[in-house]
């Protein structure tokens, strides 16, 4: 169970979280940024049933692209594009800004349309959040 919540949640079970994204950059062996994403919610909604699938995993993200690169085309001809969204967040008492640099990817049609983009535009992006684990092995075997 998770303690944290004012909730009862268990494990596998389905919530939706209402909040933002925010991004932490570190420094990793040779020189590299390793980016953490992470969400900070304002409050929880644990109810979904079998008529709201589409609310499960969306997210929407606003700010300005900070970087973007050139349009990619897969091997069996998909199209995709790698961006960096600026997601800049006033605190309450609106002193300090909170900068976070959310990296996004694009598939098919929407990837084509972004591509045109250029660095600075603003924009409001709508998909889902995924993770995943990268494992590089070297020549030598590392």
């Amino acid at each position: 169970k998770f303690k944290k919540f004012s909730n009862p949640y268990v494990e596998g079970q389905e919530v939706s979280l209402v909040g933002n994204v925010r991004s932490y950059s570190t420094k990793i062996e040779g020189g590299k940024n390793k980016v953490d994403l992470y969400v900070f919610t304002y409050f929880d909604v644990p109810a979904l049933n079998e008529h709201d699938q589409e609310e499960i995993n969306h997210l929407e993200l606003d700010g300005r692209i900070c970087k973007i690169e050139e349009l990619r085309t897969t091997r069996s001809g998909k199209h995709n594009v790698h961006l960096i969204l600026a997601n800049n967040l006033i605190v309450s008492d609106g002193t300090k800004k909170l900068n976070s640099y959310i990296p996004c990817i694009a598939w098919g049609n929407e990837a084509i349309e972004l591509s045109k983009l250029s660095v600075n535009t603003q924009l409001k992006l709508v998909g889902e959040l995924h993770s995943r684990e990268y494992k590089k092995i070297l020549e030598d075997g590392e």
